[in-house]
């Protein structure tokens, strides 16, 4: 294969009724039925463009004939000829990450921003809950505080001394 920097072809797509469309090249292993363009051969000449038939299986080089050829040979060796791969530019698996549609963009980042106010505004309310809470339950101690010990002639009992004044009460005939 040749060197990483990508060109971009306009081929006619015989699978869209001979749209024109743009390829990308791309560095990798051909499949069968994908185009191929040839950068360096002695059989072919470079720019060679030709679809690929069927992979040669007696050798692992990823060696392949193509559809057409020159001169009577449709033969690529990839051990001595050089080739890459011609993807649609709507599915190229160039290196470089493929642009974003701005709308799509746009449309995401809002949705996420909308959920994200509406966990904000949920977290906020669950605070103001446990702020209310904790308040309620600041009051409701210092009553308790005042009365057991503001109050006069009150007796407070721990729940032992309870325990043993009950005790004495049930034994009394």
């Amino acid at each position: 294969m040749t060197e990483t920097n990508a060109s971009i072809h306009v081929l006619a797509d015989e699978t869209l009724g001979g749209i024109k469309r743009e390829y990308v090249e791309v560095d990798r292993k051909a499949e069968v039925g994908e185009k191929i363009i040839v950068t360096s051969s002695d059989t072919f000449p470079e720019g060679f463009i030709a679809e690929v038939e069927h992979l040669d299986d007696f050798y692992e080089d990823n060696s392949f004939y193509l559809t057409k050829g020159i001169g009577g040979n449709f033969y690529l060796d990839s051990s001595d000829d050089l080739y890459r791969v011609l993807v649609p530019v709507e599915t190229a698996e160039a290196d470089e990450p493929q642009p974003a549609d701005l709308i799509d963009v746009v449309s995401n980042l809002a949705t996420r921003v909308a959920d994200l106010e509406r966990t904000i505004k949920r977290q906020k309310d669950e605070i103001d809950t446990l702020h209310k809470d904790n308040r309620t339950l600041g009051e409701e101690l210092a009553r308790l505080k005042e009365s057991t010990s503001g109050v006069k002639g009150e007796k407070l009992f721990t729940a032992d001394e309870l325990a043993a004044i009950i005790e004495r009460l049930l034994m009394r005939p």
